[in-house]
């Protein structure tokens, strides 16, 4: 999807997939083309959406791959 959006468009597109599943495209998306990704903060009560990370974890993964 973001590579077609990207071609056809030429327009940034922000796209992730939701959920426990969909935790690999908040944390790649941003190195498969998706203009950014949405995060939450550890001072919130809870997380806005399905699958969210905050930062940190989201950097931690990175490290690891």
């Amino acid at each position: 999807l973001i590579s077609f959006i990207n071609r056809k468009y030429k327009k940034p597109i922000i796209s992730m997939c939701m959920g426990e599943k969909g935790k690999l495209s908040r944390i790649l998306g941003k190195d498969l083309g998706s203009y950014m990704t949405m995060v939450t903060h550890p001072l919130l009560a809870s997380k806005a959406q399905p699958g969210q990370m905050y930062v940190k974890e989201i950097e931690e993964v990175k490290k690891l791959l």
